[in-house]
């Protein structure tokens, strides 16, 4: 379990990360896209139910570590890091409306986030309830882990 510092530190960084995501998307306001001017297709919640399952996300931390997310069946996902020491944690994930929900145990503070969803080809970008463009990621559709080939 995690001490009280430790959870009143973790805290401090997230307000710190959201101010400064706030800040990188005010001074970016005029390059980036937003949900209203996303190029792609935006799903709906039925069509998120549709696509997720068996599918895989690849992405790069804010600190450049590369990392595979991999979306099991319904309420089941995982994440593994491709850095030093090749972490990896669960969580689950959800349909509300038309939004993708996901919570892992550790990752991102262990919190619930949903997101709007616009795929454009084999690109996933992720909407904040603000319509922000919060990530973008590689969407692999009917992904088979590397280390179940062989």
């Amino acid at each position: 379990t995690q001490s009280r510092s430790s959870a009143a530190s973790d805290v401090y960084k997230r307000q710190g990360l959201e101010q400064l995501a706030k800040l990188i998307n005010e001074m970016l306001s005029g390059y980036r896209e937003t949900l209203a001017t996303a190029t792609g297709r935006r799903l709906s919640g039925e069509e998120i139910s549709e696509v997720m399952p068996g599918s895989a996300l690849i992405g790069e931390t804010a600190y450049g570590d590369p990392y595979t997310v991999q979306i099991h069946s319904k309420e089941h996902i995982e994440i593994n890091y491709d850095n030093a020491t090749n972490d990896t944690d669960t969580g689950r994930w959800w349909v509300d409306q038309d939004q993708w929900w996901r919570q892992f145990n550790h990752s991102t503070y262990g919190e619930a986030r949903g997101f709007s969803v616009v795929l454009e080809g084999q690109i996933i970008k992720w909407f904040d309830k603000s319509g922000d463009l919060v990530d973008i990621e590689l969407f692999i559709q009917n992904y088979v882990a590397p280390e179940t080939l062989s």
